[in-house]
Formats: C-alpha cells, sequence, structure tokens
C-alpha cells in the first residue's frame, strides 16, 4: 500500500460446532450463489485444504474439484480457498476451512493452518471483504486471529439456523454480503 494507505477488511464469519455444516454452507450453496450472480472465481488462488486435499476423488478431468470421497466412501464437500472478483471489481476472499482439524487413522489433531494466514494472504492479495467460516463462537483463539484483520466481524451463528431461530442460512449469508457489497461499492 503507498503513502500509509490501509488496506480495510471486513470479514464476514459463519460460526458453529465441528461438523454443523459450514462448508456444506458456504461450498455448496454460497459460492455457487455467488458464481451465479456473477463473481468471477480466480482459479489460480483456488487451494484446496486439510486433509480433504490429499483426496485423491479431488481431481475430475486434471481440474480440482469442490467434493471428493472420504475413506468410506462417502460424498464430501472439500474445504477451500479462493479469491472472487466482483463485476465492479472488488475481491472478495472467500475460506471454508472452519474447523481446522485433520482426521484420520481414529483421532482428530490440529490441522495448523491458523485463521490468521488465510486472512494475511487475502489482505496481501487485496481483498476488501472476506466470508470464511470458524468453530463455535466459544473458540476465541480463532476469533481473537480474525480481530486482528477486523475488530468487529459480522457473526453469523449455524446454531440459530439449526435450532429454527432464523429461517435459511444461506439467505442470511447472501443478504449480508450483499449489504457489504452495497457499502464497498458506494465508497469505491
Amino acid at each position: 500500500m503507498e503513502n500509509g494507505e490501509r488496506n480495510e477488511m471486513k470479514v464476514i464469519v459463519l460460526h458453529g460446532y465441528d461438523g454443523s455444516g459450514k462448508t456444506t454452507v458456504l461450498n455448496s450453496l454460497v459460492y455457487p450463489k455467488l458464481k451465479e450472480i456473477g463473481y468471477k472465481a480466480d482459479e489460480s488462488t483456488l487451494e484446496l485444504l486439510g486433509y480433504n486435499s490429499t483426496l485423491e476423488a479431488n481431481k475430475k478431468d486434471g481440474r480440482k474439484t469442490l467434493k471428493g470421497v472420504d475413506e468410506n466412501n462417502n460424498e464430501v464437500y472439500l474445504d477451500f480457498r479462493v479469491i472472487l472478483t466482483s463485476p465492479s471489481g472488488v475481491k472478495i476472499g472467500f475460506v471454508t476451512q472452519g474447523d481446522h482439524w485433520k482426521f484420520g487413522s481414529n483421532e482428530a489433531r490440529y490441522f495448523d493452518i491458523p485463521m490468521r494466514a488465510h486472512l494475511a494472504y487475502f489482505k496481501d492479495k487485496g481483498c476488501t471483504l472476506v466470508i470464511c467460516a470458524v468453530p463455535k463462537k466459544d473458540d476465541q483463539k480463532i476469533f481473537e486471529q480474525v480481530k486482528e484483520f477486523d475488530p468487529s466481524p459480522i457473526e453469523i451463528s449455524m446454531e440459530e439456523y439449526i435450532q429454527g431461530i432464523y429461517g435459511d442460512v444461506t439467505e442470511k449469508v447472501i443478504r449480508t454480503f450483499d449489504r457489504e457489497m452495497k457499502e464497498l461499492e458506494s465508497k469505491k
């Protein structure tokens, strides 16, 4: 950044317990919706993350896909990181790796790709908005990493949707995203 200019970055956080569906919501519902309405993915920034990145089933016709097959032959949505660009040129970071755990051989262990690294990557690439998944709100370790980049991130809780307090979590993420994009584009 030149002349002391800061890259302000707003973060939308989808949080929930392990296995609550954060990756599924972002990967199979929100991401396709954003592409459908005109956001372009920079394929050179698409990176599969976590243990799923090693699944052989994640390649199709030589391209990365966002689905794989686990050790029990069940189809799974893969964690990934990518940069999207809006029709007006705004860069958006998108990362579905919410649990930061690696599963295998009857145990789970911490998979050390901290949220801080994802957010630093997006900031370095000039993203002004990020959509990400993180563990339940009580996991302050990861929320503190998010707050290093956005002191007041927008939080969306999977539990509120699972419990029926609100309607469709995908629509909430999209509405929140649209509102933030309108604000960003009005500042351009």
